[in-house]
């Protein structure tokens, strides 16, 4: 069972969100992080929108990121602006830092703090803005995220600051398919006069298959007539090894009953497989208009080197640069272009009888390891810990049924299905 439980599809599939996050007409998907965890944005929207430059199957820890413009007189590149990340003992992104380049000094701008359960899900976010007069953080917003007992994301509730007091702001439940892939995902207003959650919007997924996602549907909520109304939607394509090539974007025409083609993403991949660029383009009756791209290159660990983002001019007939991106990585990991693969496969008795041996393949030897099991209502039944490497076994007073076992350490988690007898 994938143990990186990403929304919507593995990493590929938010993939098409490098395209335009930060443009303001773009289209974004959006992504678990490697660490199981949610990394949502200063935005606010959702979750992070995943750029091409927040790619997270990688092995390396991204140090920092250094954002350019293009002069507009001699078209040379300008640094002004940087993102800092940090990390905890695990590898999780415990904050990322925001600075803006001025008078040749570094400018606090904006801190991004991520907080940890035992499992390295994240359980809350903080957004603080720096406050020059007081020479501090000031917490903006937080985010509150509660899991399944498989370690899915269930609930997202964001407070904002009123005066001196919090207020609840927003909620985001999540529903899941029996492959485990969203299914729907509603959000809430909350109503301060009633004190309840009131429903606004919601998405709804469709899949070729377990995995593949081959469409989002945008709908609200009508007070007045009590449905759900159509907005928008999102048909994606894919090619014949499984990567995302194409998003087409569509409003719902309420008269016609019908849905029209709004905007296009295209990606393109390199031979490694990497992806290698994007292009949004606007669609009409008559004609394709380009809007935006952006193209990237890859260092020989495979981590991303630098982004150029364009913009297509009409007049001349040609793409025009605007922003980049460095990126600069650790290594204290093995990049992308190095197997590091950890698949765990477990081999034990199933149906299983008490005392019998486990044997974990790709466990870390000398990891401590724990075991948690769960019936298939989520009542938490059982916990063990163990060191990778060797075998262990459940013991103890369990009711013969049908559990989930969930195996976490270090940044491996792994599910298994199984049947005790009585």
């Amino acid at each position: 069972m994938n143990q990186n439980y990403v929304l919507l599809n593995q990493v590929k599939i938010a993939l098409i969100s490098l395209a335009f996050a930060t443009s303001g007409v773009g289209e974004t998907l959006l992504a678990q992080s490697q660490q199981k965890a949610f990394t949502p944005g200063f935005n606010g929207e959702d979750l992070r929108p995943l750029q091409i430059g927040d790619i997270v199957d990688s092995q390396f820890l991204k140090d920092s990121t250094h954002i350019f413009t293009q002069d507009e007189i001699d078209s040379t590149w300008v640094l002004f602006g940087k993102r800092a990340y940090h990390y905890g003992v695990l590898g999780e992104e415990r904050a990322i830092d925001e600075y803006e380049r001025k008078e040749g000094e570094w400018k606090r701008l904006r801190r991004l703090e991520n907080s940890f359960n035992n499992e390295s899900d994240i359980i809350l976010q903080k957004e603080l803005s720096w406050e020059s007069d007081l020479e501090e953080w000031v917490v903006q917003l937080e985010r509150e995220f509660t899991y399944n007992y498989i370690g899915l994301i269930s609930s997202e509730i964001t407070h904002q600051i009123s005066g001196s007091d919090w207020e609840r702001n927003l909620k985001t439940e999540y529903r899941y398919t029996d492959y485990q892939n969203v299914d729907r995902e509603t959000q809430y207003i909350w109503d301060v006069e009633n004190k309840t959650w009131v429903a606004s919007s919601r998405k709804i997924y469709e899949y070729f298959d377990t995995e593949l996602v081959s469409s989002e549907i945008l709908q609200i909520w009508i007070d007045s007539t009590g449905k759900w109304e159509n907005q928008t939607t999102r048909d994606f394509e894919y090619d014949e090894g499984d990567n995302l090539i194409s998003s087409i974007r569509s409003n719902w025409d309420d008269e016609e009953k019908v849905w029209v083609n709004i905007s296009m993403v295209s990606l393109h991949y390199n031979e490694k497989g990497q992806l290698e660029g994007s292009e949004q383009s606007q669609l009409s009756t008559a004609q394709q208009v380009s809007l935006l791209a952006q193209d990237a290159n890859y260092d020989d660990d495979g981590n991303l080197g630098e982004i150029i983002h364009s913009n297509w001019n009409s007049e001349s007939g040609s793409w025009e640069d605007f922003k980049k991106e460095k990126h600069f990585w650790s290594e204290k990991r093995t990049g992308t272009e190095i197997d590091d693969s950890n698949d765990i496969t477990c081999t034990f008795s199933n149906p299983y009888i008490m005392g019998f041996p486990w044997y974990c393949e790709s466990l870390k030897e000398g990891v401590q390891y724990t075991l948690d099991l769960y019936d298939i209502t989520g009542r938490h039944f059982h916990a063990l810990t163990f060191i990778g490497g060797n075998t262990f076994r459940i013991r103890g007073n369990i009711p013969g049924g049908v559990y989930i076992a969930v195996i976490r350490g270090g940044l491996d988690t792994h599910t298994e299905k199984v049947i005790f007898r009585d």
